[in-house]
């Protein structure tokens, strides 16, 4: 975590008796010593699982998890008048970028429809976006279970970004993140990016920029129960596009436990009204 957060060195975790971490915590702005709390919760959680026999979530997930977790107090907090629940959460944006995007965008019925997972499985659906002019990038998740119900949406700012595959691989990466966190039961994972599936799924070495970004991949999915990759057509992923978008164009990351912003969820409605 110290990689992402301002968090003290070990070699301040000295033994000071029984109140070491009031102590540790003395001194410290109010954002600190949150997420020094945090990571000790997060390590706690993890203890656990490993008692009862369960394998302890990758370290990749308990960071995600809780930078994400972090960013909606912080929210809730500057903002107590926004309804996260509901996506109405204060987007901030940059001049250069075109804030209206989500607002312009409409519902799209498909000829060709998302599918439901099988009984007692969750579907998973990814897609990221690039903006060559300013070398940024955008990815949409939104996790589904098999009535077509949000567990987990999100929507991301990619600040750096080489090309569209990177973003691709990239919206994968914090899809299975998020599955991993917010369900316990076999995992489908979506996409509409035919080169980027080919990657996960190839068991040769990988010799491409983004061979250490594959090989996180691989390990996120080796660590889903039953998870397996498919690549679909972009009229089933309308909803990880229409959030791509969002992330891209916003210049911020959210995330939307059990919803996601309203034309989230009216193409998520639609969707579901169109099951095969």
């Amino acid at each position: 975590m110290k990689e992402v957060w301002p968090l003290p060195s070990l070699t301040d975790l000295t033994s000071s008796g029984s109140e070491w971490l009031l102590h540790l915590l003395d001194g410290r702005a109010e954002t600190v010593r949150v997420m020094i709390l945090m990571t000790l919760w997060r390590i706690w959680y993890c203890r656990n699982e490993v008692v009862h026999l369960k394998p302890a979530p990758p370290i990749e997930v308990s960071k995600g998890f809780l930078c994400s977790y972090l960013q909606s107090i912080l929210t809730i907090k500057h903002f107590p008048e926004a309804d996260p629940a509901k996506g109405k959460t204060l987007v901030f944006c940059d001049g250069n970028v075109d804030n209206m995007a989500m607002k312009k965008a409409k519902i799209v019925v498909p000829q060709s429809p998302w599918r439901k997972p099988p009984e007692g499985h969750v579907k998973l659906n990814v897609d990221g976006s690039f903006c060559s002019k300013s070398g940024t990038g955008g990815s949409g998740v939104i996790l589904r279970n098999d009535g077509g119900a949000v567990i987990v949406s999100a929507s991301s700012y990619l600040p750096s970004c080489m090309c569209p595959l990177e973003a691709e691989l990239e919206a994968c990466r914090q899809g299975l993140a998020l599955a991993l966190d917010w369900s316990n039961l076999p995992c489908l994972v979506e996409m509409d990016c035919c080169e980027a599936v080919k990657m996960i799924r190839s068991g040769e070495l990988d010799r491409s920029p983004f061979a250490g970004l594959v090989q996180e991949i691989k390990h996120l999915m080796a660590a889903l129960h039953s998870g397996s990759i498919a690549t679909i057509g972009r009229e089933q992923n309308l909803v990880s596009h229409l959030l791509e978008n969002l992330g891209r164009t916003s210049s911020r990351s959210q995330v939307w436990p059990g919803s996601g912003p309203e034309l989230v969820l009216a193409q998520c409605h639609t969707d579901c009204s169109h099951f095969e």
